[in-house]
């Protein structure tokens, strides 16, 4: 879609109020979502049944209605945000060509500080699991504001667009077109003076809801922007027609669209990337739309978690009002010999002695007693059990209630994961039961795994065509099959079974597994254990191995110094490193062999000074 055609567009959705084909549907999908996710007016999802409930009865029901919706998502999606913490990950980002390590540094540092202090990975992280659980048919745009280019670079930051507000957009063998967006915006109705002294007024005094709508192209952005009509000078415009016109002192271009004046902006500068910056948070298709819209990732337990608000409902109805033991007592009449049946027999008011109950008062709560006179003989007392007792109604449907309940709940996350790993309390019996049922877990979240990576590399690639760094990048993003969802603990058992079968590669590569635990937290950490293992000369050798290997005549003196010096050859180039303000460990790859070569190359000429020549007798 050209520039033309997208302004015709945007002009055409505001004319006629027009919106995509599935709109209402996507909306309806988003609050339903966000009703059993996050609770939010989840109380409009309770029916009421008119046979059996009357209107206070039903305010009464969601009065006690405590719902477990939220924590049973919560469960679930728990597991999907453990996939960014997964060993699995293979993460590049890297220039090739000259001045790669600033390039690089300019890119993180813009990419450090996408989500306010937060970083783009955090961003990802967190908000794109949260919007694809709440609304998948969302928009995250890549916004920015106004900067000065020759001082600094442009800062983009994320504009998440609900799918109520993404009034309008297109895709194209599966590349998004346009996204035209409807927003709230409030316009001044006046000047905020009084004899050209401002005047203190509050925020929306003085203006007027109105709209504005965004048009996101391929290249360049257009908006339409609601203004008073009676500020506009000149002759108003015809409908759909720009004109050039004065607001508040100002010339713009002016619109008149379905009765309503805009304002029409166009981007300073067009971004020119040849696609929108933006992406559609969802992942999962929709089969009712034919894969044109997308749905939660928590669809496949939807229906479930809708019987569940139902069954949890009545299961606190029966907990409030009828499980518990039911007081029958003998009580002896009023005291007040006006008092018939709790009201005075002469002008029929409220008794004020029994309140109205006809009776002597008793206990109100628990902490109360009633008091009985003591008989003068064992013959004239009556049995406590014949003036009070309790009713205990029978428990069966509460305990029904509950393991009903239970069992919603744990077959969400069967049928969530095609497994029973995470609701069984005793796991699988055998390992290769164990093993199956993580495939199946993994069968689930490996296509979550392909999309976030895929939406992390469009969003870096974005970024780094906007500040104008895309030239020579080196980006990628990929999971193994494998996810790789195991406790340390789990690891640490891997290891020592390697260990065992004496199998080097497999315990370097339960090695790297532990490490990516232990160093998670604690990234400079995790690439420097990765870069020494990178270079060690001896990788996947068992000690036994490495000592022969260090005797032989068949291996080069730089490795057998290199491994020999090993920690302190890293710590000196660190600190060679920091005096140049440098990272060792982010250097291009081939820099960091050089140097680290030199250093062994400056280990063996201090060796061979030190070694003194051999004297030879002479015969």
């Amino acid at each position: 879609m050209d520039r033309e055609q997208l302004i015709n567009r945007l002009f055409q959705v505001v004319a006629f109020d027009l919106r995509h084909k599935h709109y209402a549907y996507t909306v309806d999908k988003a609050t339903l979502y966000t009703q059993l996710v996050a609770g939010k007016d989840i109380a409009k999802l309770l029916k009421q049944f008119v046979r059996r409930e009357d209107t206070a009865e039903f305010a009464q029901r969601v009065n006690l209605t405590q719902h477990i919706t939220v924590g049973v998502c919560k469960n679930l999606l728990d597991i999907f945000f453990k996939i960014p913490r997964s060993n699995a990950a293979r993460k590049t980002l890297t220039y090739t060509g000259e001045n790669a390590e600033n390039l690089k540094r300019e890119l993180v540092d813009v990419l450090g500080n996408f989500w306010g202090d937060a970083s783009y990975d955090a961003y990802i992280y967190a908000r794109y699991i949260e919007l694809n659980a709440t609304d998948p048919n969302s928009f995250v745009v890549f916004e920015w504001q106004a900067f000065d280019n020759t001082v600094e670079l442009l800062q983009p930051y994320p504009f998440e667009v609900s799918s109520r507000a993404a009034v309008d957009y297109t895709y194209e063998n599966n590349t998004l077109q346009y996204l035209i967006v409807e927003q709230s915006h409030l316009y001044a109705t006046d000047n905020m003076m009084a004899d050209n002294i401002p005047v203190l007024r509050r925020p929306t005094d003085g203006k007027t809801e109105g709209k504005k709508y965004t048009a996101y192209g391929k290249n360049e952005t257009f908006q339409l922007l609601q203004i008073a009509e009676n500020d506009v000078s000149n002759a108003l415009p015809v409908d759909g027609g720009v004109i050039k016109t004065v607001y508040k002192g100002a010339i713009i271009n002016a619109v008149k669209l379905n009765g309503k004046v805009f304002q029409f902006l166009e981007s300073a500068a067009p971004h020119n990337l040849g696609h929108v910056p933006a992406f559609r948070v969802g992942y999962c298709r929709d089969l009712a739309t034919n894969g044109e819209t997308m749905v939660s990732m928590l669809y496949a337990v939807e229906a479930h978690l809708l019987k569940t608000i139902k069954a949890n409902s009545e299961f606190d109805l029966v907990a409030a009002l009828l499980a518990f033991p039911q007081v029958v007592k003998m009580s002896e009449k009023c005291d007040d010999e006006s008092c018939y049946k709790g009201r005075h027999s002469t002008d029929g008011s409220l008794c004020g002695t029994c309140l109205g109950t006809g009776f002597k008062k008793t206990a109100f709560s628990a902490q109360d007693a009633i008091v009985l006179e003591l008989p003068e003989n064992r013959e004239n007392a009556i049995k406590i059990t014949d003036v009070i007792t309790y009713v205990y109604p029978p428990v069966e449907i509460v305990k029904w209630q509950e393991e009903y309940i239970e069992r919603l709940t744990q077959k969400c996350k069967q049928i969530m994961f095609n497994s029973d790993v995470f609701s069984r309390q005793e796991i699988a019996d055998t390992a290769t039961g164990k093993n199956l049922d993580m495939q199946n877990v993994y069968d689930t979240l490996y296509p979550f795994s392909e999309a976030i990576a895929y939406t992390w590399v469009f969003g870096v690639t974005t970024i780094a065509k906007l500040i104008d760094r895309a030239d020579n990048l080196v980006v990628g993003f990929k999971f193994d099959k494998d996810l790789k969802l195991k406790s340390l603990e789990d690891l640490m058992f891997d290891l020592s079974v390697a260990v065992n079968l004496n199998n080097p590669t497999l315990t370097a590569h339960f090695n790297d597994d532990v490490a990516g635990i232990i160093y998670h937290d604690r990234p400079i950490e995790l690439l420097r254990y990765q870069t020494q293992q990178l270079y060690n000369p001896f990788s996947g050798k068992t000690q036994s191995e490495i000592l022969l290997l260090m005797a032989s005549a068949f291996v080069q003196n730089t490795d057998k110094i290199l491994y020999a010096n090993y920690g302190s050859i890293f710590d000196l180039l660190e600190l060679d490193y920091a005096g140049k303000q440098q990272n060792f460990y982010l250097l291009p790859r081939d820099k960091q062999r050089q140097a680290l070569y030199a250093k062994v190359a400056e280990i063996k000429a201090e060796i061979d000074a030190e070694t003194p020549e051999p004297v030879l007798a002479l015969e």
